[in-house]
């Protein structure tokens, strides 16, 4: 057998001696109980049978010990019990702890010319090892020839069985022998215990009584075993109980229990004392029991406990506390060590605490003066100069771990004396302030914006004042404008502003990039900064309607990138710079129309005005005194010089004019001076302002009017320009706070679609909106309505090989006004169907350089051309909900990754445990089985170990996929961690579950196994308790062989 060629070692890895000598080995030959016995029936009937079976003379079981070999059990060799280590053939068995065959002792090398050769006719010789059950070789299981001979394999197998069984005999031994002195080291340790020990039976009648126990209730041992204990130790209004107390501690679940009881001794003195019951369980069942008089210290020991108690509540009770606190507390104690650090400072420092002092405190946990660039010297640290003494209060500080973005704190701090002087340490409280540092700045630059506008001049000096507002209030890096020529052809950098502290201004050229995609785009651009050193990079366009008029670029320094509050206050920042601008550029067209109006008045004055003088008779009619030579630049043509002029200029009136011009007469037919501005048809066919005055003289009886009568066509012109231009500008700034109030509507959670639908149909005077966006089975299968107002489009699918208005403009990023849908073919007939409208306008959504959706508008009024007020509505609107679709596709992405394993593409454990309460619900509502199992890979740790973590790694994805394909659908699995897998079941339970589970086992890729545990709900048991029974499940799958399916209990 194996076991027996081992050389005879020392068990459990001890220093290997001499076999004969060590302690360990003739230990275990003293405490055999073999020695000192005069016969063992067993071993002689062993070797009665190993004598038969193998044919020899002799068969013996030997002990060697490191000085004589003593025949246990002998038979052939009558009288001889003992032999000299000398002649002993059996000591090689045990110095070598192996079987020795010798077939010729003469003859052997080994025993050749020993004594018991011809002493006891030891010629051939058979021995195997006879070993304790912890290894040790105590001798041999011999048998012995007096001629020599070879012995056969099926010999020396018998010999082994038997030394086997020869060992099993000895072992009992062995136990039985420490048994009796276990009993007797026990006795004498009850004897020697200072707690009373009494042992009882299940009636209650003493067993045992050890000395302690006569002490305590002054009764021998004699006289107590065999007694009721009710009766020896116990009051009278106890002794009813007492066995009952004892049978429930025998049924709790702990082996041991304790307790407090009322005892008396025979002097009848009452005592307390604390009693430890440990029940033995069989038959019968027995109690012992160890009571210690606690009469003295029990009203001291409680009150110690109570202090106890209320000490660790009240350290439980400010840790949490503590803890709870969104500031961050930390203290030191006497020696400067750290000896609090809460939940709160763990989370900013993004470490747990480390013991130290005051020296190492500003490296470990990051810690910057308020500039946020100079580290804190041990000194300056608020907890620091708290040890040393001083109080710190508003202490500005800034944390910036390696890898994360900084964040400021306001640190108060102060000693902590005991109130003899000692100092027993400090605490510190950091309080974080980097929302309202960071609105703060925002605010600040803001109105450092609004100040330097406030004192600008021209535009030029409006952008860059901005940009060295913005730059130096945020302490980024450097700034610049761009402004575009008045071609809108090129773009040039027109100014710059640097931080003083920046050791190398950056080239404007290193920025062109940026700033041109700004131009082109027309979009806010954030992107990493083209020159060492100076961190993130954005630029944002300046605009006036659809028009860049201009680009800020800034360089961070290092700084944070994108935030919604920074974005927000440069686009403010660039809306007040693009109306300035507009404002600049109003005011100087205004400047400009005032002038040419006074230059006209002039021309008109000098050249065309039309001079005339007339008589008014009393009858109403009038007779022309005098005219100008040429009224043609005034009427068209050159009116006859004997005509009634007022029945030439009622003749030639606008219609609407009339009422007008009938007032103007009767005044100065009243004698009174009047003027008019109407618009007069003239001889060439052009209608033509023209302004009249008036002015009445008599002379004598006679009633004379002299005018003059202008063109005042190009005033009014110009005068409907100037009001168009205004109307256009509050039209735009309309239009910017409605933009702005959708930006705001959507940040607040409003659904975007809707909401920019909405605000079209009100800003674009639209009577139906619908959004049109590729088909979600993927790019370039179609398009589909996705939302709608007015009209009920959702759902309608426009394939993209069709000739279509929202196909052309998602092909070609334009947008395209149908003034007329009836008779322009790519509107389908189908669409006309459902909306009541003549014209549309389809806008493209562009995010990028990818038009991602279409906007269509449509009014049940024909229009002939599409109003400024409307496109630029439509396009505004574009692109809010292009930002508002790229900020849906991130939070989708979000949410994906959230819940997605991103090694193997399963669900995650977050996914399992917001979907099975689902699954649960709907497996109680429609009384349906649900199963739940896990699936664990066999023997992946030796797989990574073996092949690497790379392979590992593949291996976890490709058993994914192959689980996933053979299961069903609406089935959930997810990665459970490490190598595990958990699934559940939709609908499935025993044998088809089994089916399912085996499909998962046998799909297991490169020939690896799995085990799997499976339990079905039983309908009342929670989805904690289902996951652990199937994870017991598990544990017997794997303890049962592996690569097997097993259901739980």
């Amino acid at each position: 057998m194996a076991d027996e060629e081992k050389v005879n070692e020392p068990p459990h890895g001890m220093p290997v001696h001499d076999p004969l000598e060590d302690p360990g080995r003739l230990r275990a030959l003293r405490t055999s109980g073999l020695i000192g016995v005069a016969a063992v029936p067993a071993l002689d009937r062993l070797t009665d049978l190993a004598a038969r079976l193998v044919k020899a003379p002799v068969a013996a079981v030997s002990l060697v010990s490191d000085t004589t070999h003593v025949f246990r059990s002998a038979h052939g060799l009558p009288g001889v019990r003992e032999l000299p280590l000398a002649h002993s053939y059996c000591r090689l068995v045990v110095r070598d702890g192996q079987p020795v065959v010798i077939t010729d002792a003469r003859t052997d090398k080994r025993v050749a010319g020993n004594a018991a050769i011809e002493r006891y006719a030891a010629v051939a010789y058979a021995g195997v090892p006879v070993r304790t059950p912890a290894g040790w070789v105590l001798g041999s299981f011999c048998v012995i020839d007096s001629r020599p001979r070879q012995w056969t394999p099926d010999e020396l197998a018998v010999l082994r069985d038997l030394a086997v069984a020869a060992e099993s005999e000895i072992a009992a031994r062995s136990a039985q022998a420490e048994l009796l002195r276990s009993a007797a080291r026990m006795r004498a340790v009850l004897d020697g215990a200072r707690d009373a020990f009494i042992s009882v039976d299940e009636q209650g009648r003493v067993l045992e009584w050890n000395t302690a126990a006569e002490t305590m209730f002054g009764c021998p041992a004699a006289d107590a075993v065999g007694k009721p204990v009710t009766s020896l130790i116990l009051p009278a209004r106890h002794r009813d109980t007492f066995l009952a107390d004892l049978a429930e501690a025998a049924r709790m679940p702990l082996s041991v229990a304790r307790l407090r009881q009322s005892v008396v001794d025979t002097a009848g003195r009452s005592l307390l004392a604390e009693v430890t019951v440990q029940a033995t369980t069989g038959e019968p069942a027995e109690f012992h029991l160890f009571l210690r008089d606690i009469t003295v210290d029990d009203a001291a020991e409680r009150d110690r406990l109570h202090r106890q108690d209320q000490l660790a509540d009240e350290r439980t009770f400010l840790q949490t506390l503590l803890d709870s606190l969104d500031t961050g507390v930390v203290a030191c104690d006497s020696a400067g060590r750290l000896s609090l650090f809460n939940r709160a400072l763990r989370q900013i420092h993004g470490i747990d605490p480390t013991k130290g002092g005051g020296e190492g405190w500003a490296d470990n946990y990051h810690l910057y003066a308020e500039d946020g660039r100079t580290p804190l010297g041990p000194d300056q640290i608020a907890l620091r100069r708290a040890f040393a003494g001083e109080t710190v209060s508003g202490q500005n500080l800034v944390v910036q771990p390696p890898g994360r973005p900084p964040r400021r704190f306001v640190a108060n701090a102060k000693p902590i004396d005991s109130p003899d002087g000692r100092r027993l340490g400090a605490v510190a409280t950091m309080h974080e302030v980097t929302e309202q540092h960071h609105a703060e700045q925002l605010h600040r630059a803001r109105h450092a914006v609004t100040r330097a506008l406030a004192d600008a001049t021209n535009a030029e000096d409006a952008a860059a004042g901005a940009v060295a507002a913005i730059t130096a209030t945020l302490g980024w890096a450097c700034g610049q404008y761009w402004q575009v020529d008045e071609t809108h052809e090129h773009i040039a950098a027109a100014g710059t502003y640097c931080d003083p502290d920046l050791r190398e201004p950056p080239d404007p050229a290193a920025f062109t990039d940026l700033t041109e995609q700004v131009w082109r785009r027309g979009t806010e651009l954030w992107t990493g900064s083209p020159h060492p050193g100076l961190g993130a990079c954005v630029g944002v366009p300046i605009r006036s309607d659809d028009v860049v008029l201009g680009v800020l670029t800034f360089a961070t320094g290092g700084r944070p990138l994108y935030d919604e509050g920074t974005s927000a206050m440069l686009d403010a920042a660039c809306t007040h710079v693009g109306r300035f601008i507009e404002r600049r550029h109003t005011e100087d067209l205004t400047l400009a129309l005032a002038a040419t109006r006074r230059d006209f008045d002039r021309v008109i004055d000098r050249v065309n005005d039309y001079v005339w003088t007339i008589e008014i008779t009393p009858d109403g009619r009038t007779r022309p005194v005098y005219a100008s030579p040429d009224g043609s630049g005034v009427f068209g043509t050159v009116l006859p010089t004997d005509a009634d002029m007022a029945a030439e200029m009622a003749g030639r009136m606008h219609p609407d004019d009339m009422p007008a011009f009938a007032a103007f007469q009767r005044k100065v037919a009243d004698g009174r001076t009047a003027e008019i501005e109407c618009r007069v048809h003239g001889g060439d066919g052009i209608t033509r302002w023209v302004w009249t005055r008036a002015t009445p003289r008599r002379e004598g009886d006679r009633l004379f009017a002299d005018g003059i009568s202008t063109n005042v066509t190009e005033r009014h012109r110009l005068a409907d320009q100037q009001r168009a231009a205004t109307r256009t500008a509050q039209e735009a700034e309309q239009l910017l706070a409605a933009v702005g109030a959708v930006s705001r509507r959507i940040r607040s959670g409003e659904d975007a679609r809707t909401t920019i639908m909405a605000a079209i149909q009100q800003l674009a005077d639209a009577d139906y909106v619908g959004l049109v966006e590729p088909d979600s089975t993927g790019p370039g299968t179609g398009l589909s309505v996705t939302a709608s107002i007015g009209a009920p489009l959702v759902g309608t699918r426009i394939s993209l090989d069709e000739s279509a208005v929202a196909v052309e403009v998602y092909r070609g990023a334009a947008a395209i006004f149908v003034p007329d849908i009836a008779a322009d073919p790519r509107v389908s007939v189908r669409l006309q169907q459902l909306i009541d409208a003549r014209s549309m306008l389809a806008q493209p959504v562009v995010a990028g350089d990818e038009v991602v959706a279409v906007l269509i508008a449509f009014w049940r009024a024909r229009a002939e051309s599409m109003s400024d007020h409307r496109a630029r509505a439509m396009a505004l609107l574009a692109d809010e909900t292009a930002l508002a679709m790229i900020h849906e596709q991130l939070l989708r992405r979000l949410e994906r990754m959230a819940h997605t394993d991103t090694l193997t593409g399963l669900a995650n454990r977050r996914t399992w445990q917001t979907d099975l309460p689902r699954l649960f619900a709907r497996a109680r509502r429609n009384r349906q089985p649900l199963t739940v199992a896990i699936i664990d890979l066999d023997h992946f740790k030796r797989y990574n170990d073996t092949y690497g973590h790379p392979a590992g790694d593949d291996l976890l994805r490709r058993c994914a996929a192959a689980f996933t394909d053979v299961l069903r659908d609406g089935d959930l699995i997810v990665r459970w961690g490490g190598e595990e897998f958990a699934v559940a079941l939709v609908d499935c339970a025993g044998d088809d579950a089994v089916a399912v589970l085996d499909r998962v086992r046998t799909a297991s890729p490169d020939a690896q196994t799995c085990s799997i545990g499976y339990a079905t709900w039983d309908g009342t048991e929670t989805a904690e308790r289902l996951l652990s029974r199937a994870d017991e499940a598990l544990y017997a799958a794997k303890s049962g062989g592996r690569d097997t399916i097993r259901a739980a209990r």
